[in-house]
C-alpha cells in the first residue's frame, strides 16, 4: 500500500500525522471485514467497540470450525505484528508527548506517556522513540495494513494513488 502522503520531506508532526491516518486505514479494513462476515444485528454490536475488541472478534471468526486452519494461522500471525502498533498508536492517541534529547545528548526523542503517568519521561510504560523508530513502526504499520488486505482476499492490491 502506497502511504495516502509522501514521505519524503517527513518531520516530526507530519510522520505522527501519517502514523494516525495509516492507523485507521487498518481500523477501516477490521471494520469492514466484520461487516461483511457478520450478521449485521451483530455487526451494529460491534462496529462502537474497540479496535482491540473488533480484532478478537475477527479471532473468534476464525476460530469457527469450518474456517481454513492456513488462514487462522496467518491471522494469529497478522495480530502478533499488531499488539506493538496498536501499542504505539495507544500511546499516540491517548498519551501525552514530548521531545526530548536522548542521553547521548545529540538525538531527540519522542517521549510517549499516558495520562496515569502524568510526569511520564521516567514510567516504565513511557515509550522513548527516535525518529528512525518513528519511520520503521510506520513502515510496519503500513506492510500489516498490506498483508491484512491480502489475508482478507476482499482487495484489490497494488493500486497507487497519488495527489
Amino acid at each position: 500500500m502506497t502511504p495516502i502522503f509522501a514521505s519524503n520531506r517527513l518531520d516530526w508532526a507530519s510522520a505522527i500525522g501519517l502514523f494516525i491516518i495509516n492507523f485507521g486505514q487498518l481500523d477501516l479494513d477490521v471494520q469492514n471485514f466484520l461487516e461483511t462476515n457478520l450478521s449485521p444485528e451483530e455487526f451494529a454490536r460491534f462496529k462502537d467497540r474497540h479496535f482491540r475488541d473488533r480484532v478478537e472478534r475477527i479471532r473468534e471468526h476464525v476460530h469457527q470450525p469450518g474456517f481454513p486452519v492456513e488462514k487462522r494461522d496467518e491471522f494469529e500471525k497478522l495480530v502478533l505484528r499488531l499488539e506493538p502498533i496498536r501499542e504505539i498508536r495507544n500511546h499516540i492517541a491517548h498519551g501525552l508527548m514530548h521531545m526530548a534529547l536522548a542521553e547521548d545528548l545529540k538525538t531527540w526523542t519522542l517521549t510517549l506517556s499516558l495520562p496515569r503517568d502524568m510526569d511520564g519521561s521516567n514510567s516504565p510504560e513511557a515509550r522513548h522513540l527516535t525518529f528512525a523508530e518513528l519511520l520503521k513502526v510506520s513502515t510496519d504499520l503500513t506492510n500489516l495494513t498490506d498483508d491484512f488486505k491480502k489475508w482478507d482476499g476482499n482487495w484489490v492490491t497494488d493500486v497507487d494513488i497519488r495527489f
